[in-house]
C-alpha cells in the first residue's frame, strides 16, 4: 500500500463527464435563437426523453463553445466527489499544465461558501479555452444534498460570456430563486421544448423519409410532441398515445422493441447496461461478442437511445437514462438470477480495474460481495482522501462487514482517516487497531503511517496527552525493529514526532537529531504543503521549545513559501505563518508577527478555510497588550468569546489570553472566572508546557489573594515545572514574572536574585518576547532599568527595550546607557539621532520651520509651554489664527520627523516625553540635581562624573543658529543654569584634590 500523503488523486469517473455526441439529430434553430438570447445560465427542465441533454449538446457544437460535461448523480451529496472530479476535469483542458482548482477537503468545511465561490470564479477565469459548463441529470441530486447551495452560490460568479446548462427534469430548487430574481439564470421548460408540428416532422424525416402527411400527423398527435414517444413509435411502426409523465409507457414499448431483436443482441444490451458508459472492449469483455464496436456503432447510428460520447481514443457509448433504467430492471428476468449475479461481478471487476471505482461498489454492493467491494475501497481510499470525499469513503466502510474491517489495517486506517476531521479521539481509536494490525502482520510502512496519524491525532485533539506517553515509548521500539522509515512517509513520522514529542518528553533521546533529519527531508520535498507543515513544526521546535532563535532564523529563511504561497494549500500556508507570527514575538520583529498575522487572516478568509480564524482573532489581542489598551483588548476577548467552543487548543488559548488580560489589567473579577476556566483545559490537555503554566497561575493568585508568605514557595513550584516542560518559553515566563512580582512587593533581597535570573535567560536564548512580556510591558521596562543600573546583562537590557519600545513610569535620565528613541544635542552643536541614528536631510528639502519650533520647544523648558508663546516667538508677524494655524501645521510635520509620542499636547501645552526623549539640557538639569542631592562622590565615581559633563554640557546652546530674539534670552537662561552647575563641580573637585578637573570646570562655567 502506497503513502497516503504521496499517492496521486485519480482521474474522474468517464461515465461523469461524458458528453453526448447524438448523431443525425434535428438542430433545433428555434430553441437555439432562445439560447443565444439567454443569460449566462440556463436551466432546461423536462421530462425523460424530451431532448434536454441533445440540446444542450448540438448547440454547444454549433456555437464552437469548449465545454465540461458533468452528470450529477446521488454520489455527489458528497460535494467534495463533485469539485474533485470537476476539478481534475478541468485541470485536463487547461492550457497551464500547473494549472489546479482545490479539492474540497475538510479544512474547507467553516467556509464552504467562499470555497464555492472561489472555485467557480477560478474554474471561469484560469481555465482558457474553457466557455461553458453542463450539469446534466441534476435531478438526480437528493434533495437535502449539500451541493444544492454550494452551486447556487457558486455560479453567482459565472462571467458573461460564459455559459452553464443545468438538465434536470425538475425545475430549479428553491436555493435558486436569487439567481433567477437577479435575472442570470433562464429556465426552458416542457412548454418550450416540446416538438412542433414541424420540428416533428423534421425528426421523422431524419428517421422514416417519405411517410405520408397523415401518419406524421398521427405520430406528432399521439407523441404530443415528446422525442422520445416519436422515436419509439417510429422503431413500433404504430402510433399510439401515451405521454412522458408516464415512464412505465417507455418500459412496455421498449421491451416489444427489444422482443423483435434476435437473443444475442438482447443478452449484450442487458449485459453492457451495467456500465455507466460502454467501451467496445470492455463489452466484448464482459458479454464475449467479438463484434461488440460493430454492434454498438450501429445502435448509435439507429438513434435508439444509444449515443457516441467522448473526444479521445477509444469511442464510447451511453445509453438513454430510459432505455438503461428498463435493461437493468429486466437484468435478471432475462438472464436468469445467478446468470445475471456473474454478470454483475464480471462487470464490477472491470470497472474497479478501470478505475471506476464508484460504480465498481456499487455492484459490489448489490450482490454482497465485501471482500471484493474491500479491496476495491482500499484501492480507491488515497484518492478519495486526497479528494475531500471522506463522507464517501466512509459510508463505503460502513456498508462492510464490521468483521472485515477489523481484519483489516489498512481499512481501518482508512477509517481512521474519515474520522479525523469530526473527532481526532475516535479517529486516534481508529489508526492505534491500524497499528496493531500492522505490527502483527510487520508490515512496517503501515506501523509508520498509523503512527504518523496516531501522533497528528494527539497534537490536533490537545486532551489528554499523558495517553501519549505508551506511543512515544512505542516510537522507540518501532525504530529499534526497523531503523530505516520508508521514505514516501517518513516526513509525516518525523512531522508527528517533533510536534508530539516535546509536549511530553521534552528531553527524549533523539529528538534533536529527528528535528535535524526533519528539515534535510523537508527541504528536499517537492509537495509545498508538506513542505511547509514540517517547516511550521520545526520554527515550533527551535522557537518555542529549544528557545534557538537562530535555528528558527535559519528556517524562516529556508522554507518561507515567497512566490510558492499560491501553491501551498491555504491550510499549511496558516499553520507556517501561525509559528511564523509565534516567532516575530519571541525575536521581537513586531512587525513580521502583524505581517504574518495579516498574511494568516486573509488566507483565511480569501480561500475559506476557517479552522485556524478563531486562533488568528485571538493573536491579534497582542497588539493592545503592546499599547496597554485595555478597552479594546477586552473587546476583543468577548467577541472571541462567543466562539470559544471550538478546537480545545483554542479554547484553552482564549482563556489563557483572558487570564493574561485581567492580570495586567487588575480585573479581579475576571481574572478569577479566566483562572479557573483555564486551569479545568490546561489540566485536561496534560501537556507539560500546561502544567508549568498552571503552576505560575498558582504564583498569580497568591499575589491577587495577598497570600505573600504562599508566594514564593508557589515560584519555586512554578520554576520546577517550567524547567520540567524543557520548552523556552515558559521559563522566560517564569522568571519574568517572579522578578517583576518581587520589583513590585520591594523584596529587595529576591529582587536581585530574581532579576539575574530573568536577564541571563533572556541573554543566553536572545528571547524578547514571552506571553507575560507582552502583556506587562510596563513592568518589564522597570526591570530593564534596574538591570541597567546594576550592569546586569545591559546588552540584552537594552534590546528588549529597542525592540518592544518598552517605556518606563518615569524618565531614566541617569542611565548613559538607556537606549532612547530621540536624542537631541543642542549643546556645541544641533543634532537629532532616531535609534542612535542621525537624522538627516537634503539641503533643499530640510523642514527648517519645524525643527525651529522644536529648537524653542527645549529652550522654553521642553514642559507644559504653552502654543501661544512658541506661535508668538516663531510667527510675531502672523495674526492670533494665523500663528495657530502655522503652529499646529508644523507641529504634526515634526511629529511625523521624530514619532508621535514623542511630542505630547495636553491640557493645551506642550511637551516633550521626558521618557522617550533625551536631550541634553534636560540631562544637564538631571546631572545638577543629583549633584546637589548626592552625597559626596569618592574619587573615582567624581572623576567619571566630571568627564562626562565635561564632554556634554561645556558647549553653547545652539551656537551655530542665526540671532534670534527668542534665542539671546533663553541661551542666557541656560549660560546661567550651566555655570552654576560646573562651579558647583569645580568646587567638588577641589575638595577632592583634583586641580586639573577643578581648573576645567571653572573654565566651563565661565563659557
Amino acid at each position: 500500500m502506497d503513502g497516503l500523503t504521496q499517492r496521486p488523486a485519480s482521474g474522474p469517473p468517464l461515465a461523469k463527464l461524458t458528453a453526448p455526441k447524438p448523431e443525425g439529430v434535428l438542430a433545433r434553430e428555434r430553441l437555439f435563437r432562445v439560447l443565444d438570447e439567454a443569460p449566462a445560465i440556463v436551466w432546461i427542465a423536462a421530462p425523460g426523453g424530451a431532448g434536454k441533454s441533445t440540446l444542450a449538446a448540438s448547440w454547444l457544437k454549433a456555437r464552437g463553445v469548449d465545454s465540461l460535461w458533468y452528470r450529477l448523480d446521488s454520489g455527489d451529496a458528497d460535494s467534495a466527489a463533485f469539485f474533485a472530479y470537476l476539478g481534475n476535469a478541468a485541470a485536463g483542458l487547461a492550457a497551464n499544465a500547473g494549472a489546479r482548482l482545490p479539492a474540497l477537503t475538510p479544512e474547507y468545511y467553516l467556509g464552504l461558501e467562499i470555497y464555492a465561490r472561489n472555485f467557480f470564479r477560478r474554474l471561469c477565469a484560469e481555465f482558457a479555452p474553457l466557455s461553458g459548463l453542463v450539469l446534466d441529470d441534476y435531478h438526480e441530486l437528493p434533495e437535502q444534498a449539500q451541493l444544492h447551495s454550494l452551486l447556487s452560490k457558486g455560479l453567482e460568479e459565472i462571467p458573461s460570456g460564459f455559459r452553464v446548462f443545468v438538465i434536470s427534469r425538475g425545475e430549479p430548487p428553491p436555493e435558486y430563486a436569487r439567481l433567477r430574481a437577479n435575472g442570470r439564470m433562464a429556465v426552458l421548460g416542457w412548454g418550450d421544448l416540446r416538438l412542433t408540428a414541424q420540428e416533428a416532422r423534421a425528426v421523422v424525416e431524419l428517421r422514416a423519409a417519405g411517410l405520408a402527411d397523415e401518419v406524421v400527423r398521427d405520430l406528432y398527435r399521439h407523441s404530443e410532441g415528446w422525442v422520445a414517444g416519436l422515436i419509439l413509435m417510429l422503431e413500433q411502426g404504430t402510433p399510439r398515445g401515451f405521454s412522458p409523465d408516464a415512464p412505465l409507457v417507455f418500459d412496455y414499448f421498449a421491451a416489444e422493441i427489444l422482443a423483435d431483436l434476435d437473443q444475442a443482441t438482447r443478452r449484450f444490451l442487458t449485459a453492457t447496461a451495467l456500465l455507466p458508459t460502454v467501451r467496445a472492449t470492455s463489452a466484448a469483455a464482459l458479454t464475449g461478442a467479438g463484434d461488440a464496436s460493430d454492434l454498438l456503432a450501429g445502435l448509435a447510428r439507429r438513434g435508439f437511445f444509444v449515443t457516441r460520447c467522448g473526444d479521445a481514443g477509444e469511442d464510447r457509448y451511453e445509453y438513454h437514462p430510459l432505455l438503461r433504467r428498463f435493461l437493468l430492471a429486466s437484468g435478471s428476468g432475462a438472464l436468469g438470477l445467478d446468470a445475471w449475479r456473474r454478470m454483475k461481478r464480471q462487470a464490477a471487476q472491470l470497472l474497479a480495474a478501470e478505475g471506476e471505482s464508484e460504480a465498481a461498489i456499487d455492484l459490489f454492493t448489490q450482490i454482497s460481495d465485501w471482500p471484493e467491494m474491500a479491496k476495491a475501497a482500499a484501492t480507491a481510499a488515497p484518492a478519495l482522501l486526497a479528494q475531500g470525499r471522506h463522507q464517501t469513503l466512509r459510508l463505503w466502510l460502513e456498508r462492510l462487514p464490521a468483521a472485515l474491517v477489523d481484519q483489516s489495517p489498512w481499512l481501518e486506517y482508512f477509517a481512521g482517516h474519515c474520522d479525523l476531521p469530526i473527532s481526532p479521539a475516535r479517529a486516534r481509536q481508529r489508526f492505534e487497531r491500524a497499528y496493531a494490525g500492522f505490527k502483527v502482520a510487520d508490515d512496517v510502512l503501515g506501523q509508520y503511517s498509523s503512527w504518523a496519524y496516531i501522533g497528528t491525532c494527539f497534537t490536533q485533539e490537545y486532551y489528554h496527552l499523558a495517553e501519549a506517553d505508551r506511543w512515544i515509548d512505542e516510537l522507540a521500539r518501532l525504530r529499534e525493529r526497523h531503523p530505516v522509515v520508508p521514505p514516501q512517509v517518513e516526513v509525516q513520522v518525523l512531522s508527528a514526532a517533533v510536534g508530539l514529542i516535546p509536549l511530553r518528553r521534552p528531553d527524549y533521546f533523539g529528538l534533536d537529531e529527528m528535528a535535524t533529519r526533519l528539515e534535510s527531508l523537508a527541504g528536499q520535498c517537492e509537495n509545498v504543503s508538506i513542505r511547509l507543515f514540517a517547516a511550521a513544526q520545526l520554527l515550533a521546535f527551535y522557537s518555542y521549545y529549544r528557545g534557538n532563535l537562530a535555528a528558527a532564523h535559519d528556517v524562516t529563511l529556508r522554507f518561507e513559501p515567497g512566490a510558492d504561497a499560491q501553491e501551498s494549500a491555504p491550510l499549511a500556508l496558516q499553520f507556517w505563518d501561525v509559528w511564523r507570527m509565534y516567532y516575530g514575538r519571541s525575536s521581537g520583529n513586531l512587525d513580521q508577527y502583524r505581517e504574518a498575522l495579516g498574511r494568516a487572516q486573509a488566507t483565511a478568509q480569501a480561500s475559506g478555510v476557517l479552522c485556524w480564524a478563531l486562533h488568528h482573532r485571538l493573536n491579534a489581542i497582542w497588539d493592545f497588550a503592546y499599547a496597554e489598551a485595555w478597552d479594546e483588548a477586552e473587546r476583543l476577548l468577548d467577541e472571541c468569546g462567543a466562539l470559544a467552543q471550538a478546537r480545545p487548543y483554542d479554547v484553552q488559548m482564549y482563556h489563557f489570553y483572558g487570564l493574561l488580560f485581567a492580570d495586567a489589567s487588575g480585573n479581579l473579577v475576571r481574572f478569577r472566572h479566566a483562572a479557573r476556566e483555564f486551569r479545568r483545559v490546561a489540566e485536561q490537555s496534560g501537556t507539560l508546557t500546561a502544567e508549568a503554566y498552571v503552576a505560575l497561575l498558582s504564583v498569580l493568585e497568591c499575589h491577587a489573594t495577598g497570600e505573600i508568605e504562599s508566594l514564593w514557595p508557589a515560584l519555586e513550584c512554578a520554576q520546577a515545572a517550567a524547567r520540567r516542560c524543557g520548552a523556552v518559553t515558559p521559563q522566560i515566563d517564569v522568571a519574568f514574572t517572579g522578578a517583576d512580582l518581587a520589583r513590585r512587593l520591594g523584596d529587595a533581597p529576591r529582587l536581585n536574585s530574581l532579576i539575574r535570573d530573568f536577564f541571563e535567560l533572556g541573554a543566553r536564548h536572545g528571547r524578547v518576547g514571552g506571553y507575560f512580556l507582552a502583556w506587562r510591558q510596563r513592568g518589564l521596562a522597570e526591570l530593564c532599568v534596574l538591570a541597567l543600573e546594576k550592569a546586569i546583562e545591559p546588552q540584552f537590557a537594552r534590546r528588549l527595550v529597542r525592540l518592544l519600545h518598552l517605556v518606563p513610569e518615569s524618565s531614566p535620565s541617569h542611565l548613559d546607557d538607556w537606549p532612547w528613541p530621540v536624542r537631541i544635542l543642542t549643546l556645541g552643536g544641533f543634532e537629532i539621532l532616531i535609534d542612535d541614528q542621525p537624522l538627516a536631510f537634503s539641503a533643499n528639502r530640510a523642514p527648517v520651520k519645524p525643527i525651529e519650533l522644536l529648537k524653542a520647544l527645549i529652550a522654553l523648558g521642553g514642559n507644559e509651554v504653552a502654543p501661544e508663546k512658541l506661535a508668538d516667538i516663531l510667527w510675531p508677524e502672523s495674526d492670533g489664527d494665523a500663528a495657530r494655524r502655522a503652529f499646529y501645521t508644523n507641529l504634526d510635520r515634526l511629529r511625523g520627523l521624530v514619532g508621535r509620542e514623542t511630542l505630547t499636547l495636553r491640557q493645551g501645552k506642550l511637551s516633550l516625553d521626558p521618557r522617550r526623549v533625551w536631550t541634553d539640557l534636560a540631562a544637564l538639569d538631571s546631572a545638577a540635581a543629583r549633584l546637589r542631592s548626592a552625597s559626596p562622590f569618592e574619587a573615582k565615581a567624581l572623576a567619571q562624573f566630571v568627564d562626562q559633563a565635561l564632554a556634554r554640557y561645556a558647549g553653547t546652546f545652539l551656537p551655530h543658529e542665526e540671532p534670534l530674539p527668542w534665542l539671546s534670552e533663553a541661551r542666557r537662561g541656560i549660560e546661567k543654569r550651566r555655570a552654576a552647575f560646573f562651579k558647583e563641580l569645580a568646587r567638588q573637585c577641589e575638595l577632592a584634590g583634583d586641580s586639573v578637573r577643578s581648573a576645567r570646570c571653572r573654565e566651563a562655567a565661565a563659557g
